[in-house]
């Protein structure tokens, strides 16, 4: 009796898993095939970099934003520091010194501590139509300004960029951060496909300053350390429905750094999994707890094949259907990013992910999320 329930709860997780991943895979290829109006005149852009003591990390990115080009110089650079106590402030100035597009901008004490408070310190002081984000540890190619801001449609108020891990000349664990980093995007560029966007990453983001003024009072989790580019995702996603696509083009991908130590990669995916209770979109808890079920499942079912002599047999079962899946949705994701040579991995990363999202999701379950440096963004 016992073993009939497992079969059933088993049923209950993979089915919908399956049809999870299916919706992903097809919303990927919709969104890649759909044509994208372009916009005749292109619009002034402000892009915002949040940092702080980021000193090892601003002179690449630095060199990426000075190279960039955009027709008629019609853009500008908001350097928002978040009260750094390195020199990163002293790098900017020098840098920017003779470089009219860059201004740096400097808190009071007065001012909100946190990447939140940066960013809207600079939000609020940019002088474009459209504001495009990224992070200090990023890198972007020369038409990147070019390839965000032609999509801005009167259709389109949010457009999610594409985000990749480079790992070439990294070792085992970069790669597996890679490859771990698709189904990210996978699941990003799947659910926009269909109109249904659940996740993005602050690192390559752009929309209406119109639209973040209209909507910057109702985003959820203010009291959260990290999730400010989710949250506004689903804020704009409210606000207006339909409005909101993936883009997909390789001259939009922004690269961006993978985790040191496997601390650090867990305190990240713990401030990540600890922000989803205060998500709202039924779409996004759906999925979510489907994801949950899914791996927690294979967790389940590794404890019970102690006692249950045919567990191991079901357990390769299951693993096997939801490896399956995964591999054909994270090679389709791999050819948008030219990185297919990474799959060599994923056997590995399939036994490995079912373990770290089960110890993540009890983690941020009983560890408070402060706003300190340790859960910081």
């Amino acid at each position: 009796m016992e073993n009939d329930l497992i079969v059933i709860l088993a049923t209950i997780a993979v089915l919908p898993y399956i049809f999870l991943v299916a919706l992903f895979y097809t919303g990927w290829n919709r969104g890649e095939q759909r044509k994208l109006k372009l916009r005749s005149q292109i619009p002034f852009l402000s892009v915002v970099v949040a940092f702080r003591n980021e000193q090892e990390k601003l002179p690449r990115l630095l060199a990426c934003l000075s190279g960039l080009h955009y027709p008629g110089g019609n853009y500008e650079i908001l350097l928002s520091d978040d009260f750094s106590t390195d020199s990163s402030k002293e790098i900017i100035s020098e840098f920017i010194r003779d470089k009219s597009h860059f201004k740096l901008i400097l808190p009071s004490e007065q001012d909100q501590k946190g990447k939140k408070g940066a960013l809207n310190r600079a939000i609020l002081q940019a002088k474009g139509e459209i504001i495009i984000t990224t992070d200090a540890d990023c890198s972007m190619g020369f038409h990147w300004l070019i390839s965000m801001g032609k999509v801005f449609t009167d259709e389109v108020n949010f457009v999610i960029g594409p985000v990749v891990i480079k790992a070439e000349k990294g070792g085992l664990f970069k790669r597996m951060q890679a490859l771990e980093f698709h189904s990210l995007s996978a699941s990003t560029g799947g659910s926009a496909g269909w109109g249904m966007p659940v996740l993005c990453n602050g690192a390559n983001l752009a929309f209406r300053k119109k639209g973040w003024e209209e909507v910057v009072g109702q985003v959820r989790g203010k009291d959260s350390p990290s999730g400010d580019d989710v949250f506004l995702l689903h804020a704009f996603k409210k606000r207006y429905p339909g409005s909101i696509v993936y883009l997909h083009d390789q001259e939009a991908i922004v690269q961006t750094g993978a985790s040191k130590t496997l601390m650090q990669f867990l305190r990240q995916r713990i401030r990540w999994a600890g922000k989803s209770g205060k998500f709202s979109d039924p779409f996004t808890l759906i999925s979510g707890c489907v994801v949950a079920m899914m791996n927690l499942l294979i967790i389940v079912l590794l404890v019970t094949s102690i006692f249950w002599p045919g567990g191991l047999v079901f357990l390769a079962i299951v693993w096997g259907i939801k490896s399956l899946a995964d591999f054909g949705l994270l090679a389709r994701v791999g050819t948008f990013f030219g990185d297919r040579k990474l799959l060599w991995l994923f056997p590995l990363v399939a036994l490995v992910y079912p373990i770290y999202v089960s110890v993540t999701l009890v983690l941020a379950a009983v560890l408070p999320m402060k706003s300190g440096n340790h859960f910081r963004e």
